[in-house]
């Protein structure tokens, strides 16, 4: 069994990703197909069956009619790193194409039969192949947080285009076969993390995130033998990401870390302003709190209004003994006293039970061993029970003791100082709390017995008999005596006590005292068994005496143990720094660094005003205190954010910035602004640029709707009629007219211009009536402009090659042309340059404008172009001749070419085809400044019909080739050709979306071009 797993990589960031001030993208990453695994199914696949593999250029996956799984991953944090930035997104994107085949048809065949061919809707999936891909992205503990799937449940072909597809790509490649193209289909979404907008979602950043993870299962459910399931290629992924906005505040998002603490505070605060009683530690709690309980409860504090009143009544309720004015103060009182003793009076129901002043017996204490009090249980002495129970005032007060039934386990007598009567629901008890006679407590032993009196008792027992106890007065006294008549050693105090001391201290010790026989010898010998040193004659003397000496001072002798000891430490003494290992040497070498830098520790003093001090230097920020906060604060301000302040430095070009990303519309200098201008006009007029979508169709419908004689297709278009010339009627010269009616409408239609002006054209034109095309109605609000016409052009020209013809001699320089400076009057620049030149030029500039079907009118005319051009030259016809013509005079020839030297030579008469070439080549001249003169003139057109109108005109001249429709003419007797058919009929062609010059660099480089096209006309 093979099973799959994920590839994960880890990229260590040498710095965190920068925090951007808008939303950014990282650049796509494109996964390569070999760091993947693959997964066959459990049991491997079925014999006969094809697996999955990746394809031979390496960009994508191809699958047969095994199932398989394709797993691989990418680390997040190779793109982006640090806590500075969240991602708000994981974009993904593939490419994919499949065949619907089934056991018996191949992908298209009969697939009306399978899917909706308009929408590529399945309507029979019993053969539909599977491809589903499972996109996820893990935390940091590659735990699955966002998961989306993707299942391919619409057809394409990918032969051909799809009408339905919204995403796909055209791609070429050559077999045996010759050219073929796949249409792939381009599958783009994203994993939204986070949306600011509507704040859904986690705030993630790099390091709290860990792979994203594509599981692609896929398979040829046509089982066709062989990799005839769908194909996926060219896998990216990339992320959006922003600052991280819960670095400004916690309470951004839930998500947030410190949000939840964050939104406490801000709850507390908010809870607060609106009701200081929400909690105590809120401004104004107190105040809030007082009134709030005074209007409840006027007995809340004596400063409320009516407390006096309420305060009485509310005492004698509870207490009728509160004051003697209460009601049933009489019989509380009495209640209440015998309830503290019922000795007060006889009316007390347990009066007899209180006056006994002995128990019977001798109680056994019940307490554990360590406890401060005597246990007395109710069961086992009931008699004495309640003896203790209606004197419960009399224990209280100290008037009861406990007498021991005997001493000889250590118990002592005790004064009974508090009583406590307990139930612990089967058994009644009471604590006697006990002290000594000298009022200290003391630990009653267990199984102690007692007899409990009264103290009178007690005092009479007493009196009968000192000892009947310790605690009775006299005790002391009489015990005394008891014992110094037994052993007058009893205390120093008894008869005969120094007497019978003595004698017992000298038996023990012949030095007790002086009066004891032997005490003279003792006495030396103890001395100097004591101290060697206390007579010269004792044994030990010397060695004794330099040990005092040492002892006395280790630097008594050098010899002395110690000796290197007590040096050093007298040097201590004398300079605690004189060694590191010196006592104090600590604290001394404290105090003489904080006496050189109090910064030196936090307990120098004076620490704090000197590290006030230091921090203010290093940081003005440190604290609002310090010199130059103020500036600092606002610096740091402008540096966090350039929008803090308008003061701030690139506040301007920040705030630009800001609007930019809001509206790319707000200022022609945003990023972006060409394009999104470019949209927003097409979109209100598709005529505003010839890139705009749809300017074709407008632009045909305008022309159309201006003249019908545009276009063959547009309505109420009329066949031109040829004429035969008669001799009254006058003969249209060749050349006067483009031959193409349309276009010779289109640029004789009066139009609205702009009023510059008048270009006189000299030498005067002959004007040759030509029959005019059907012109529709316009209505002009403007005044006329001057109209450009073809025929007036070709009479100009006419009349040049005239004059070259009725020349005598022309002059042909040595040198080459120099270009002239362009003339104003259109007529006076047709000589600026040579014919061979100009006819090589327009030919260009047309042949780039032709299409595919107009190739061989194109080589023929280059062909014929070439022939005028070598007749041009072998004639010794050239530019300079034409000036000499229109000039008449050397003198202006010399300075048209910069003073070059000219020879003569003899001018020969032009062919007709000659005639005819040089004057198509002078055509395309004249038209190519004409153009750039209504370029002019347009841009400063006023209205949008007068734009309009100079558009047509420029478009026509654009458009004109010499002699063009003659080819049209042109027929084999008897054979119609290419009748009209309609190919698309149930189809609409969709627009080329690839030649849409959309985003600023198309607009510059378009700008480039039109450049381009002009730059040899100014």
């Amino acid at each position: 069994m093979c099973c799959y797993l994920f590839c994960y990589s880890s990229l260590a960031l040498a710095n965190d990703t920068a925090a951007p001030d808008n939303p950014t993208t990282t650049p796509p990453y494109t996964f390569d197909p070999d760091d993947g695994t693959i997964t066959n199914p459990s049991g491997g696949c079925p014999s006969g069956t094809s697996a999955m593999m990746v394809t031979d250029d390496g960009t994508g996956i191809r699958f047969g009619e095994c199932i398989n799984t394709f797993a691989i991953s990418y680390a997040i944090n190779q793109a982006l790193q640090g806590s500075g930035v969240s991602i708000d997104k994981v974009h993904y994107k593939w490419k994919y194409i499949h065949c619907f085949n089934t056991p018996n048809e191949w992908c298209s065949a009969s697939i009306e039969n399978r899917i909706n061919t308009l929408t590529g809707a399945v309507t029979d999936d019993t053969y539909w192949d599977e491809l589903v891909v499972v996109i996820e992205v893990t935390d940091a503990n590659g735990n699955v947080v966002e998961t989306e799937t993707w299942t391919m449940d619409r057809w394409y072909d990918w032969q051909n285009e799809n009408d339905h597809s919204f995403n796909e790509e055209a791609e070429t490649y050559t077999d045996a076969n010759g050219t073929q193209t796949t249409y792939w289909q381009i599958h783009e979404g994203n994993i939204e993390l986070y949306n600011h907008i509507d704040k859904i979602g986690t705030i993630y950043t790099p390091n709290a995130l860990g792979d994203i993870r594509f599981r692609i299962t896929g398979y040829d459910k046509g089982n066709w033998d062989g990799y005839f399931g769908p194909i996926m290629k060219d896998l990216q992924t990339w992320f959006t990401y922003r600052a991280n906005p819960c670095n400004d505040t916690a309470l951004y998002d839930p998500s947030c870390p410190g949000y939840a603490e964050a939104y406490a505070t801000y709850e507390y605060d908010t809870n607060c302003s609106a009701n200081a009683l929400y909690d105590p530690g809120c401004p104004g709690y107190a105040q809030a709190y007082y009134d709030n309980q005074c209007q409840q409860d006027p007995l809340y504090d004596s400063g409320c209004s009516g407390y006096e009143t309420a305060y009485y009544n509310q005492q004698c309720s509870a207490d009728p003994l509160y004051d003697s004015g209460c009601s049933g103060y009489d019989a509380a009182y009495l209640s209440q006293q015998c309830n503290l003793d019922q000795h007060y009076s006889s009316e007390c129901p347990y009066y007899n039970w209180a006056i006994i002043t002995i128990v019977s017996g001798w109680p056994e204490n019940k307490a554990g061993q360590g406890s401060d009090f005597i246990e007395i249980v109710k069961p086992s002495s009931t008699y004495n029970w309640w003896t203790l129970w209606y004197n419960e005032a009399e224990l209280n007060a100290g008037e009861w003791v406990a007498k021991c039934k005997t001493y000889d386990d250590g118990c002592e007598d005790a004064v009974i100082t508090g009583v406590s009567f307990h139930y612990n629901g089967s058994q009644e008890y009471a604590f006697l709390y006990t002290k000594d006679k000298d009022g200290n407590t003391f630990i009653p032993n267990n199984g102690d017995k007692y007899k409990f009196m009264t103290e009178t008792q007690f005092d009479t027992f007493c009196d009968q008999n000192a000892l009947y106890s310790p605690m009775c007065d006299g005790y002391s006294t009489a015990y005394y005596n008891q014992q110094c008549s037994a052993n007058a050693l009893y205390d120093s105090g008894c008869p005969g006590y120094a007497s019978a001391y003595e004698t017992q201290q000298c038996e023990a010790n012949p030095m007790y005292s002086t009066n004891c026989s032997g005490y003279q010898a003792a006495y030396y010998n103890q001395q100097c068994s004591a101290n060697p040193l206390y007579d010269s004659g004792c044994p030990g003397y010397a060695e004794a005496y330099f040990t005092q000496q040492c002892n006395a001072d280790a630097t008594y002798n050098s010899e002395c143990p110690g000796y290197a000891e007590a040096h050093f430490n007298q040097q201590c003494n004398a300079d605690p720094l004189y060694n590191s290992e010196c006592s104090g040497y600590d604290t001394a070498y404290y105090n003489q660094q904080c006496s050189a830098d109090p910064l030196y520790d936090s307990g120098c003093t004076g620490y704090e005003t000197a590290y006030y001090n230091y921090q203010c230097e290093a940081d003005p920020l440190y604290d609002s205190g310090c010199t130059g906060y103020d500036t600092a604060y606002f610096n740091q301000q402008c540096t966090a954010d350039t929008l803090y302040n308008s003061e701030c430095p690139g506040y301007d070009t920040a705030y630009l910035n800001q609007q930019c990303g809001l509206d790319t519309l707000y200022d022609s200098s945003c990023p972006g602004y060409e394009g999104a201008y470019f949209t927003q006009q097409c979109e209100a007029d598709a005529l505003y640029d010839i890139r705009c979508p749809g300017y074709d169709t407008a632009y045909f419908n305008q022309q159309c709707l201006q003249n019908p004689q545009y276009d063959t297709q547009c309505t109420g278009y009329v066949e031109p009629v040829v004429e035969t010339p008669t001799a009254s009627a006058p003969v249209a010269i060749e050349g006067t007219g483009t031959g193409d009616a349309v276009v010779d409408s289109v640029i004789s239609t009066p139009s609205p211009v702009i009023i510059s002006p008048v270009i006189t054209v000299a030498p005067p034109v002959v004007v040759v009536t030509v029959a005019p095309a059907a012109e529709p109605e316009a209505q002009v609000t403007e005044a006329p402009v001057e109209v450009v016409t073809i025929e007036a052009i070709e009479q100009e020209v006419e009349q040049q090659i005239e004059l070259i013809e009725q020349e005598p001699e022309v002059e042909e320089t040595t040198e080459e042309p120099v270009e002239e400076p362009a003339i104003e009057e259109p007529v006076e620049e047709t000589t600026e340059e040579p014919v061979e030149e100009t006819t090589e030029e327009i030919e260009e500039e047309t042949t780039t404008e032709e299409v595919e079907e107009e190739a061989n009118e194109e080589e023929t005319e280059e062909e014929s172009s070439s022939d005028v051009e070598q007749s041009v030259d072998r004639d010794g016809s050239d530019e300079e001749s034409d000036e000499s013509s229109d000039e008449g005079n050397n003198t202006e020839a010399e300075e048209d070419t910069g003073g070059a030297t000219a020879t003569k030579k003899p001018a020969k008469k032009l062919t007709a085809k000659q005639k005819q070439k040089a004057k198509e080549a002078k055509m395309r001249k004249i038209i190519k400044d004409k153009l750039s003169k209504l370029a002019d003139i347009m841009s400063e057109a006023a209205t949008l019909e007068q734009q309009t109108a100079l558009q047509a005109q420029i478009t026509a001249l654009i458009n004109y080739v010499p002699g063009f429709l003659q080819y049209g003419k042109l027929r084999v007797p008897g054979t119609d050709f290419y009748e009209p058919e309609d190919i698309y009929k149930d189809k609409k062609i969709p627009e080329n979306q690839r030649g849409l010059l959309n985003g600023l660099a198309s607009q510059i480089l378009w700008d480039k071009m039109v450049d381009e096209q002009y730059k040899d006309m100014n």
